[in-house]
């Protein structure tokens, strides 16, 4: 087996152009420029948490008015964004899917999306149908609307020469407006007013709740994290798997965890957005700070060692692209077992110790460039036994790695 073998299969090079595909694919090239704008607002209501559980320390020890008061007001702002990530999620989709599809006016498309939805629910109390639990559904909603709205908008009316081309413009956008929102409330009126029925609950009962449950299930989340991994070390980025398929669903898991920690109900989801990067991806994808420490403690080949030297300081923020182009894991058969398992294993043992009770959830979305240790103790609002938990994480990736290292020295270089 050489690298020559490996780069030149004609199955792996199908399955490259077919991954390759999928991660381009409109939908989810969409969500994911979608779900990258709006990380910021995540992180912020993470650090939001991880402050209200200090003042909660505070309040319990003190009970200081000061306390009291911040943390009022900190819930309130958790809790608007909580409720209503499902509107501003499905804006910011429906702005990135018109603007990929190079529609004329992607804000405006957005605004029709957002008219589109509120028609649906007008029989309905609204505030019953935003938050968490109704992204998918939303984001159901904007596609449909968004795709009623070209297939309407391919029949032009045709105006002779003395009409100005700004009225035939106009007169040319209302009519597939027009017919959009007509279409849509005679689809509210037969479902609403006639079925009694709430598209949302459809949608989240044969759609969401068993796509969620699936990927958002143990065995599920590693069947498809592993996936992107391997075809990590085939050169196309995990990204292209972990963001466009599995992320959505993860962030929908924290969200929900965040809404019930805030009320002060049991935290429903163990794997989400904070759980599989804290400890599936312990300094970076393949979690190869453990392949960094079996480079330390058993490599005695000098480009290694400087390897080693080059690239400890980034994977302490969880950046390997040095380790994964310049060891390298891309392309590299040797690399690809450890490289798999290492963080299926991460994912397995912490699911397991929240679900013993060994360490809290995980609540707190964070950057995935915080270094390790203390993403695992910030993650479950600090949990220390969530440290314990990643050390033994990384010293078993460690001796798992190293055996893979020794062979492929042995056989390469």
């Amino acid at each position: 087996m050489t690298f020559n073998l490996f780069q030149n299969s004609k199955a792996l090079q199908k399955l490259t152009y077919l991954s390759s595909c999928f991660g381009n694919q409109i939908y989810f090239r969409s969500l994911r420029d979608s779900l990258s704008s709006l990380n910021l607002i995540f992180i912020t209501i993470g650090f939001i948490l991880l402050i209200n559980t200090f003042l909660n320390f505070l309040q319990i020890n003190n009970n200081t008015i000061i306390s009291i008061y911040i943390q009022k007001y900190l819930n309130i702002v958790t809790n608007y964004t909580i409720n209503l990530s499902n509107i501003f999620i499905g804006l910011s989709f429906s702005y990135y899917l018109a603007k990929n599809k190079q529609m004329d006016n992607p804000i405006f498309i957005t605004i029709l999306t957002f008219i589109s939805f509120n028609i649906l629910l007008s029989n309905f109390n609204i505030n019953e149908n935003l938050g968490p639990q109704s992204i998918l559904s939303t984001l159901i909603i904007d596609i449909i609307v968004i795709e009623l709205y070209q297939i309407i908008n391919k029949f032009k009316l045709h105006f002779n020469d003395n009409i100005p081309p700004a009225i035939s413009s106009t007169l040319n956008n209302i009519i597939p407006i027009f017919f959009v929102i007509f279409i849509i409330s005679l689809i509210s009126l037969i479902l609403n007013n006639i079925l009694n029925l709430n598209i949302i609950v459809i949608i989240n009962q044969f759609i969401q709740e068993t796509i969620f449950n699936i990927f958002t299930s143990l065995w599920g989340c590693i069947l498809i994290y592993s996936l992107g991994n391997f075809l990590w070390t085939l050169g196309i980025h995990q990204s292209v798997i972990y963001s466009s398929i599995l992320e959505p669903f993860l962030l929908i898991s924290i969200l929900q965890n965040i809404h019930n920690y805030i009320l002060s109900n049991i935290i429903p989801n163990i794997i989400n957005i904070a759980l599989v990067p804290t400890f599936g991806m312990i300094g970076g994808s393949g979690s190869t700070i453990c392949l960094l420490l079996a480079i330390y403690l058993t490599s005695k080949n000098t480009n290694n060692k400087q390897l080693l030297s080059n690239s400890k300081i980034p994977s302490l923020f969880n950046i390997n692209e040095m380790i994964t182009f310049g060891y390298p894991i891309v392309y590299n058969p040797y690399m690809i077992i450890p490289f798999v398992l290492v963080p299926a294993i991460g994912i397995f043992i912490s699911y397991m110790a929240i679900s013993l009770n060994l360490m809290n959830n995980c609540i707190i979305y964070l950057p995935w460039i915080t270094p390790p240790f203390l993403n695992a103790f910030l993650a479950t609002a600090g949990d220390w036994r969530a440290i314990i938990v990643q050390i033994i994480i990384i010293i078993i990736g460690t001796i798992i790695y190293i055996p893979f290292i020794k062979l492929f020295e042995k056989n390469t270089l």
